[in-house]
């Protein structure tokens, strides 16, 4: 559409609409668009329809181009009338016409050739532009139909002029123009191969850029870019999560890396030397203490680029490092186990020797009073010798088969070790069976577990506390299942919400480097696997709800007749 009559239209949208006339058509009596007789000044058709697509406005231009007045044409539907029919008399459905569907979809064009029908049956090729205006608070549309018979017309004899034109210098310049039109054809197809070739090329190169883009975002191994100051231009999702894992600051574009690591000397040492010497640096599963969760392994290389820039990778391999620490823990601590278990087992015969000669001394009616009583207190405390050994042997032990064990057959034992550690600690033990009843069971599995659960009580109290064992009757609250439920509690430090929260996991440990973060986890597992349930929990000294602190673990295993499977 010519800009000025899409001001035009802009400027009749913003205008009221006023019941000039009133024509009847197939909706009835429909109010004319007035305009103050703007439109009937402009010599090209136009004509305005609501959003039904019923005539409001016919212009005079239009009257003598379709010969229809703006009286007839008011209430009537334009398609119906004007538009209705193809050339070749056949029905032009409404949906399939351009001009009504983008009325009715509010969108605008321009300068669309059709072709429409006169009053008197004369097919009318027009040039059609079609505009959205609001009228009278609804959605409506302003056409426009330029007569294209005057242009074509002139189209044809200029056309025909041109061709006999043509037909002239063809006749008399035929030889010297298949020279210029070969010449012209082989440039043209030269000029098409390069495009052609250039275009393969960019797009080949487009493909690959692209492909190799998605393979180092989608890469789990971290990526990173620095420049010559350290600072980063560019990283990958993996390397954003690896830090935002271990607490770091995001690796925003122009933030330092040196800062990402609080400018650590062994780390800027490193950095700075591959800067310097221009050799890459690689190592495997380095440790950094620098990151708010922790020490965290990284398998990590610097690698200089074209420029002054550095490629950094990096993945985050702590899970795996631990796991190989935690594997030589466990095989140092199987060894020093069986070490036990041997030592146990070699101990006894001298033990029982030791024992027999101790009654014979005991036996002599010689033997004085004092020396009696002396001898008494020997062979009982050669009996707690005896006794711990036969205990640390059978702690060792695996047995094959489930077996029948009262709560107090399991207890025993356990704190039976920790008899002395218990004493150096000043922890009292108070130990409340309450008549549970005996579950079938893995005896060592669940000896392990009470065995990492009254050591870790011992530990949380240095200072001396209480330790409360207690076993009663009990009902799963998910199952409904009877068993029975084994309490131990301390009355140490007691742990964070945070620290409980995470308390199961393998390979959290609030000891530090003494701890692997390996026995609850492996208890909580072995809890699970007998059908049971391990649970904690805790209060720190200073609580809001002034409850003295301590940390309880509740172990409920179920009373079943079939034994649990087998746990390797």
């Amino acid at each position: 559409m010519h800009p000025t009559y899409q001001r035009l239209i802009a400027a009749l949208g913003a205008m009221k609409i006023e019941k000039a006339q009133v024509g009847k058509g197939d909706a009835g009596q429909v109010s004319a668009w007035s305009d103050d007789g703007l439109l009937d000044q402009i010599d090209t058709a136009i004509y305005a329809v609501n959003k039904d697509g019923m005539c409001r406005r016919f212009n005079r231009a239009a009257e003598r181009l379709f010969g229809y007045t703006q009286a007839e044409m008011l209430g009537r539907s334009v398609h119906q009338t004007l538009h209705s029919r193809r050339p070749d008399g056949s029905v032009y459905p409404e949906e399939e016409c351009n001009l009504v569907g983008v009325s009715r979809s509010g969108k605008a064009i321009s300068s669309v050739r059709e072709l429409m029908w006169s009053r008197n049956g004369d097919l009318l090729p027009v040039e059609c532009s079609v505009a959205n205006v609001t009228m009278d608070g609804e959605p409506g549309a302003v056409i426009t139909a330029k007569d294209l018979r005057s242009q074509q017309r002139a189209e044809a004899s200029l056309q025909s002029l041109q061709d006999e034109t043509e037909e002239l210098l063809r006749q008399r310049d035929a030889a010297s123009r298949a020279e210029r039109e070969l010449a012209a054809a082989q440039a043209t197809r030269q000029r098409e191969l390069t495009t052609q070739l250039e275009q393969t090329a960019a797009s080949q190169l487009r493909e690959q850029q692209e492909l190799l883009n998605h393979v180092v975002r989608a890469a789990p191994v971290g990526i990173a870019v620095l420049d010559r100051e350290f600072r980063y231009r560019w990283h990958n999702r993996a390397y954003f999560s690896m830090l935002d894992k271990a607490g770091a600051e995001p690796p925003v574009a122009g933030n330092s890396f040196l800062a990402t690591v609080a400018a650590a000397p062994e780390i800027v040492r490193i950095v700075q030397e591959v800067r310097g010497t221009g050799r890459p640096f690689f190592a495997v599963a380095f440790p950094f203490d620098v990151f708010p969760k922790g020490r965290t392994y990284w398998t990590w290389s610097l690698t200089p680029m074209s420029g002054d820039d550095l490629l950094m990778t990096a993945q985050n391999v702590t899970e795996q490092t631990l796991s190989q620490q935690a594997l030589v823990e466990s095989d140092k601590m199987a060894a020093v186990g069986r070490l036990a278990a041997s030592i146990s087992h070699e101990i006894n015969n001298p033990l029982e020797a030791v024992t027999n000669l101790l009654y014979l001394v005991h036996s002599d009616p010689e033997l004085s009073d004092e020396s009696r009583a002396y001898v008494a207190s020997a062979e009982e405390e050669l009996s707690r010798v005896s006794r711990i050994a036969s205990q640390t042997l059978r702690f060792h032990r695996h047995a094959p088969e489930a077996v029948q064990r009262t709560p107090q057959q399991l207890i025993d034992p356990v704190l039976a070790l920790y008899e002395g550690k218990l004493k150096s600690s000043r922890v009292q033990v108070s130990v409340d069976f309450d008549n549970a009843p005996a579950v079938r069971t893995f005896e060592g599995d669940i000896r392990q577990i009470l065995n990492n659960l009254i050591g870790n009580a011992i530990d949380a109290m240095q200072r001396g506390g209480e330790l409360r064992v207690r076993t009663r009757p009990a009902q799963c609250v998910h199952t409904g299942r009877p068993g029975i439920r084994i309490t131990v509690a301390d009355t140490g430090h007691g742990m964070s919400r945070e620290t409980a929260a995470h308390i199961f996991e393998p390979f959290y440990t609030t000891k530090g480097a003494a701890g692997s973060g390996l026995g609850l986890w492996i208890s909580h597992t072995l809890a699970e696997r007998h059908g049971g349930k391990l649970q904690v929990r805790s209060c720190r000294e200073g609580n809001a709800f002034g409850r003295r602190a301590g940390t309880a673990f509740s172990l409920f295993l179920p009373s079943q007749e079939q034994p649990p499977a087998t746990i390797q």
